[in-house]
């Protein structure tokens, strides 16, 4: 499967041993504008995300992946993100957040 950008297909290794290849490219494309008040949710369960706080969980209620076929790889690229040590604090929690927003919808 072929994941749209800002998404790439990681493996184990990866999961491990986070390196974003994609780093300059993903830092970008956010938004200038972003977050905006609507993406405040995003932004709770990035930082709880970053932190392997399990309560982005709760954060997140109410919401599901856009690309079910896609949510496992997406959710592996989140994952490498929040594990890696190559961006800022704040840096990571705002790209955490726009990927979140990219990948997700609301229920309902």
């Amino acid at each position: 499967m072929t994941l749209e950008f800002p998404f790439e297909s990681v493996d184990e290794i990866d999961l491990e041993w986070p390196a974003i290849r994609n780093y300059s490219a993903v830092i970008a494309a956010v938004p200038d504008n972003f977050p905006t008040e609507d993406d405040a949710l995003f932004m709770c369960a990035s930082e709880r995300f970053a932190l392997h706080d399990p309560s982005f969980m709760i954060a997140l209620r109410g919401y599901i992946f856009k690309d079910s076929e896609a949510a496992q790889d997406q959710l592996n690229y989140i994952t490498m993100w929040a594990r890696s040590l190559q961006p800022s604090h704040q840096d990571k929690e705002r790209v955490l957040a726009w990927l979140f927003s990219l990948a997700l919808e609301k229920t309902g």
